[in-house]
């Protein structure tokens, strides 16, 4: 058996034993208000999904259910407003046990925590969250409180998936297989035989433009740029990007506004647009997006943003108090199509703050391809 033969092989078996599975779920389905305070923990079950890739999580008992053994990552969000009395907590759980807990406790306002963690899960272990006792969690359609978790690929398919599979140099399969070999980050981008892509400028500045004018930019990029990213396909497998601002406060403004995150850390596959700050979908597949923002404490004016789908809602974080400094994350797993856009925005008559420590940032990646 060659090694090119022998890639191949291994690649197939670890595509086979490896099943997808990604899930993203928020608390409401439907309505708006508290859950709780209970006097004991209690189960929460998020019944507006997402996405459910597997069909491993139960939106009518709030059950995770691992199909195959392997590890997982999970993370969670959930808020209220201010009470004297009640904060806002949630704990993790696998099989009964007490995994992580996230809790937030301010007397006005609203406040947001987060926590997350990764599990090497067997078949049928359960996992699910709790409301921690006396006290209570917010939602709303905005979807503020969140549940997410998908499968993580070993590194090895990984490698796989980067360089041996580029339909457009074939000539490239007579070296030996890139499983077998250390790789440089741009092989790892953009395929073996791929010329090393453009340095891109960095810049520390967070801008903004009117929602119409990016909603035009979306919906013709969305259509007329499928078609070349079908092209590239064979060598932009995989897309990655991490992205903060710069430094001051963006907004109030009197329209909801497209947050371009300009200063550049991870942007392997080019996927993410530094000028539009528009995600562009290189590759089918489930793709899995954080966000997290804050600003100083102010009467009048929260902190917040949300997630776009190709012009639709997804999910949202936010943060209000009078005083000091506050901060709100949320995410999501979403399946999506070569050319869909995915992208933040600026919830109106809101604001966010940054500086050179980087509060406020937007990552993505891709977790398979379908």
């Amino acid at each position: 058996m060659t090694l090119l033969s022998l890639s191949l092989s291994l690649s197939l078996f670890l595509s086979l034993s490896v099943k997808r599975v990604a899930f993203s779920a928020s608390l409401r389905a439907s309505g708006s208000g508290h859950i709780g305070p209970f006097n004991t923990h209690t189960t929460l079950v998020f019944r507006y999904v997402v996405t459910n890739i597997g069909n491993a999580y139960n939106p009518n008992t709030g059950l995770f259910i691992a199909s195959v053994r392997g590890v997982y990552h999970f993370v969670f969000h959930v808020g209220a407003f201010g009470h004297r009395s009640h904060g806002s907590g949630a704990i993790l759980v696998k099989n009964g046990q007490h995994v992580f807990i996230t809790y937030e406790h301010q007397t006005s306002g609203y406040g947001k925590s987060s926590n997350g963690a990764s599990l090497l899960l067997e078949v049928g272990d359960v996992v699910f969250l709790r409301l921690y006792q006396t006290s209570r969690i917010y939602d709303d359609q905005a979807h503020h409180s969140t549940f997410t978790g998908h499968t993580r690929p070993p590194p090895s398919h990984m490698q796989l998936d980067y360089g041996l599979f580029d339909q457009q140099a074939p000539e490239c399969e007579t070296r030996p297989p890139p499983l077998l070999h250390t790789h440089s980050e741009h092989r790892l981008t953009t395929g073996l035989c791929s010329e090393p892509p453009p340095v891109l400028p960095l810049h520390l500045r967070l801008q903004s433009g009117p929602q119409g004018q990016h909603d035009r930019q979306i919906r013709g990029r969305h259509h007329s740029g499928r078609a070349d990213l079908k092209r590239r396909r064979g060598s932009l497998q995989r897309g990655a990007f991490l992205r903060a601002s710069g430094s001051g406060t963006l907004g109030p403004f009197n329209t909801n506004t497209t947050l371009v995150f300009r200063y550049v850390i991870t942007n392997i596959g080019n996927a993410y647009n530094l000028n539009t700050g528009l995600f562009i979908a290189p590759v089918r597949g489930v793709y899995h997006f954080e966000f997290h923002v804050g600003a100083g404490g102010h009467r009048s004016y929260a902190s917040s943003a949300f997630l776009v789908k190709n012009g639709q809602f997804i999910c949202s974080a936010w943060e209000e108090q009078p005083s000091h400094y506050g901060s709100s994350s949320n995410g999501a797993s979403l399946p999506l199509e070569v050319g869909d856009v995915v992208f933040l925005r600026l919830w109106k008559n809101t604001r966010i703050f940054d500086n050179e420590s980087h509060h406020s940032t937007f990552s993505g990646h891709l977790l398979f391809t379908m």
